[in-house]
Order: C-alpha cells, then structure tokens, then sequence
C-alpha cells in the first residue's frame, strides 16, 4: 500500500512543480512584454518630440531666413534715407548695400550693416556725419568771420559814440571780441544744417583769422579817434 502512494505522490509533485514552472516562465513573458510595451511607449514619446523640436527648429529656421531678408532691405531703405538726410550732392560718399534675397545670409553682417546704418543716422541728426565737409568750407569760413567781424566793429562804434561810460566800454569790448566766437559758431550751424557735417580746427581757425584781420581794418578805420 505504501509502494501504491510513492508514485503517486512523486506524480503529484512533479505536477506541482511543472505548474510552478509554467507558471513561474507565464510571469517572466508577462513582465519582457510589460518592459517592450514601456520600452515601445517611451520611444514612440521621444519620436514625436524629435520630430516636434525638427519641425519647430525647420519653422524658425525658415523665419530667421525671411526676417534676415526684411532687415536687409530695411537696411537699403534706411541707408537711402541718410542720403535724402545728407542730400543729393553728399549721397554718393555713402554706399549703399547688397540686398540678400538668399537664405545664406550672414546674420551677424545683417545686423553689423543695422548698427552702421542707426549710427549715420543719429549722426546724420547732431551734424556730425563722418564726411568731408565740401570745398568752399573755406570760403564761407572767411564769410562768416568777415561778416561777424563787421556785426562786432559796427556794434562796438554805436556803443562808444558820444560820451561812453565804463559800462559801455566794456560792453564794446566784449563785443568786439565776441565777433571771433560768433563766426564759428555761424560756419558750424551752416555745416550741420547744411551737410550735416561738423566744421574741422582748419576751417575755424580760418573763420577766426579773417574775423580778427577784418576787425583789425575796421577798428583803424571806424573807431579811430573815439
């Protein structure tokens, strides 16, 4: 009777452990498919955000391209209006740029040729265009120092007519020396309102030179004997 329970319970065991072990091999197929679904998962997220940033980085690209075409031609109508600033007869000095109409902008110069441009312009706005001031500067320095000279000796003559008293004199002196000061200052705002160009130490010096020869003469001829 024992010998008849032996097999059977060697059955019985066996039964027992190979249900263990499809059980046991169930579990671990249940967990490689768990892992491949994750797995699956976070790789088809990280494909859609690949593809989004691709999409996001080909819209700003193409942006970035139209938007470097646009500041160069803003550039072209800037510079146009410096020269409409400058005039006519100063607007050959400045060169205008290329236009891009190609992808292959360089930014950096796009925005170096903005900086230029904003700069003339503010410079084009004080009278203090890096330019040459035109050839008859000289001549109007001469002018402008003759003519205030004239202002000054003529003023300083109507203040020491009659009997002057020490106010007077010194108001005449005053005058006649700020004929030197105010013809610079004319030929100055001439050249900025005229070329917006600022007057070179030359030129004012000029200005200076015939103001005091002028008011030399003028002093020997008008206030003598006053």
């Amino acid at each position: 009777m024992a010998r008849e329970q032996g097999p059977a319970a060697d059955y019985a065991r066996s039964l027992r452990e190979f249900r263990d072990t499809c059980q046991a091999a169930e579990a671990e197929v249940d967990a490689a498919t768990r892992a491949y679904r994750d797995e699956a998962d976070a790789l088809e997220v990280e494909a859609e955000e690949a593809i989004a940033r691709a999409k996001t980085a080909d819209r700003q690209a193409a942006e970035a391209a139209e938007l470097l075409v646009e500041s160069d031609r803003a550039v072209v109508v800037l510079w146009r209006r410096l020269a409409d600033l400058v005039g006519p007869r100063r607007a050959g000095s400045i060169a205008v740029p290329v236009r891009v109409e190609s992808h292959d902008a360089d930014a950096d110069e796009v925005r170096q040729r903005i900086r230029r441009c904003e700069q003339l312009l503010q410079l084009a706005r004080d009278g203090e265009l890096p330019l040459e001031p035109p050839r008859h500067t000289y001549a109007m320095a001469v002018a402008f120092g003759a003519f205030t000279a004239f202002l000054s000796v003529l003023g300083a003559k109507l203040l020491l007519n009659g009997d002057a008293g020490t106010g007077q004199q010194a108001l005449a002196t005053v005058t006649m020396f700020g004929g030197l000061i105010v013809g610079p200052a004319f030929l100055q705002t001439w050249l900025a309102w005229q070329h917006r160009v600022k007057a070179r130490p030359p030129q004012i010096l000029t200005s200076v030179v015939a103001a005091g020869v002028l008011m030399c003469v003028m002093s020997v001829l008008l206030l003598r004997g006053i």
